[in-house]
Formats: structure tokens, C-alpha cells, sequence
């Protein structure tokens, strides 16, 4: 359901992987391949958000003597970083800044701007369906692209086979500690300092 209709949307979407032109180019044609293959993206989007917010209040209430609740960020891969984005948008009482590993950034954000600090992390394929993350900002961005990744290949995939079609060429402890850092560093800073 993630795109519909399935042929036509499979193809339109390998016109995303074009990494030419400016980020606002770039989200532009995002933008007009989610409006017509994947509104289901737009609907699913706040019931997931949802979800994740309803986690972080029962935290609360089960360890609100031993977690400072006070600075909470939000990290995710794919639809699990499309959600920290949208949480962080939606919500900016609650988080204090949000990462996206290489998801999409999929939603209707027309008149909002980011008002957290935001991690965007990428492989080079996808430059062009998280470049939101880029623009409409009054917060700071990093914005960490990883060669050699597939969208996959931030995953624990590289246990599970060694095709590079699948996981990238980058070995899988370089990305890893790649990864870790970028967000010790990035969270480090928004959540500890």
C-alpha cells in the first residue's frame, strides 16, 4: 500500500533516486510522487506518531523518578524516522530534537517550519525524498550522507546476507560506528548540552 498504483508508482519512484538539482528540486519531485503514489503514507503517518507518543507517556508515568523527562529525543529508520520528523513538527512541546536514518519524508508539512534541532541521515540514493528535512527550517540541521549504504544497509541485514545489492558495499562495522557517533554527538549536544 506503500505505493499505489504498484507498477506505475515503482516506476515513478526510480525517478527519485535522481540526486541532480537544488534540495528544493529535489523535494519538489518527492513531493509530487507522494501526492500521487503514496497517500497512504499521509494517513498512516499521525496514527504512528500516535503510537510512539503514547510509549513515551506511559514511560513517563512508570519512570518519571528515574528518567529526566524533561529533554526527550527521537531517533528512527525509514517510517520510524518519517515519525520522529513528524513528531518533532507536531509536537515541539514534548521533544527536544529528532534523527531520521534514511526515511522518506513523507506528509503534508505546508506552512510548518522546524523548530528542532534535526539529524538527517542518508544514503546517497535517497538525497532526494529526505531533502524536507533541508528546508522550512528554523533550527539546526546536520545532514550525514553514507556511501556504499543501501537504504537497507543501516539495518542489521549485513548478519543476515553478504550481497551488496542488499546491504552496500561499506563494511558493516565502518557504518555502525559511523552511525553511533553521528548520533552520540548530534544527541550529546541537543539532549546534554
Amino acid at each position: 500500500k506503500v505505493v499505489q498504483p504498484r507498477f506505475r508508482g515503482t516506476m515513478a519512484s526510480f525517478g527519485l533516486l535522481k540526486t541532480d538539482g537544488t534540495a528544493e528540486e529535489r523535494y519538489e519531485r518527492f513531493n509530487a510522487f507522494q501526492q500521487t503514489y503514496s497517500l497512504f503514507m499521509h494517513e498512516r503517518l499521525p496514527e504512528w506518531a500516535a503510537d510512539a507518543d503514547a510509549v513515551v507517556e506511559q514511560l513517563k508515568k512508570d519512570y518519571a523518578d528515574n528518567i529526566d523527562f524533561t529533554k526527550i529525543g527521537l531517533t528512527g529508520h525509514s517510517f520510524g524516522g518519517n515519525a520522529a520528523y513528524y513528531m518533532c513538527q507536531h509536537f515541539p512541546e514534548k521533544y527536544t530534537c529528532g534523527a531520521n536514518i534514511d526515511g522518506g519524508i513523507f506528509g503534508n508539512f505546508e506552512g510548518m517550519r522546524m523548530q528542532k534541532p534535526f539529524l538527517q541521515i542518508c544514503n546517497r540514493c535517497n538525497e532526494g525524498v529526505v531533502s524536507r528535512a533541508l528546508l522550512e527550517t528554523d533550527a539546526p540541521v546536520r545532514y550525514e550522507v553514507f556511501d556504499k549504504v543501501t537504504h537497507l544497509g543501516f539495518t542489521d541485514m549485513a548478519h543476515y546476507t553478504k550481497a551488496r545489492i542488499v546491504k552496500g558495499a561499506l563494511p558493516w562495522e565502518e557504518m555502525d560506528e559511523r552511525l553511533v557517533r553521528v548520533h552520540v554527538e548530534f544527541f550529546g549536544e541537543w539532549l546534554k548540552g
